[in-house]
């Protein structure tokens, strides 16, 4: 984070790492955030992506899926799982 760039990308940052490395990322986040920078997060954990995320975008097979805004965790949950079904009989590199 030495640079001064504008964008920062940010894969899987909360895995392995304990929870002060969670808490000190997620602090990290929301300087970014404050200094109005644009922070792309790829992750599997919703509930951490909801705290710190503006907005949430769902992809699947590298299309956006779904975007979410307000809605909280366990309705982006169940969105995902009452929606597998649909997304995993969709093919879009055919």
């Amino acid at each position: 984070m030495l640079q001064n760039n504008d964008v920062f990308i940010l894969d899987e940052p909360f895995n392995g790492v304990d929870l002060k490395g969670c808490i000190l990322m997620k602090r990290l986040i929301r300087d970014l955030k404050a200094k109005e920078k644009t922070v792309i997060i790829s992750s599997h954990l919703i509930a951490s992506l909801r705290e710190i995320c503006d907005i949430i975008h769902y992809l699947n097979e590298g299309v956006i899926y779904k975007e979410y805004h307000e809605e909280t965790t366990e309705e982006i949950e169940e969105d995902i799982l009452c929606n597998t079904k649909k997304i995993q009989s969709t093919s879009y590199f055919q």
